[in-house]
């Protein structure tokens, strides 16, 4: 998920019920992350995968992130009040276990 700082503040306070002024960097990033988990999660029970994904823990970070070894399937984005949000489904190939 990207969005912009403010849609950022915005949607922490709502989550939260709070004042956008009343948001430190902690908890701004604890709401965004949970709102990328909870969407992330509901996707991840959309799919017919026989239970073979996994859902990382959110990272929250005001730069763009990569994922190692991995490639976006799916790219959706939305104008949300105004700003813009993206969401992307990365796939990753896990590495085969061994023994």
């Amino acid at each position: 998920m990207t969005l912009d700082a403010d849609l950022a503040a915005r949607s922490a306070a709502s989550l939260l019920e709070l004042d956008v002024a009343d948001l430190d960097e902690e908890v701004l990033r604890d709401a965004v992350g949970e709102i990328a988990n909870v969407v992330g999660g509901n996707v991840k029970g959309l799919l017919d995968d026989n239970g073979d994904s996994t859902l990382s823990l959110p990272v929250v970070a005001r730069s763009d992130q990569t994922i190692a070894g991995g490639h976006v399937t799916i790219r959706t984005g939305f104008d949300v009040g105004g700003s813009p949000m993206v969401w992307e489904l990365c796939e990753r190939v896990a590495a085969p276990r061994i023994g």
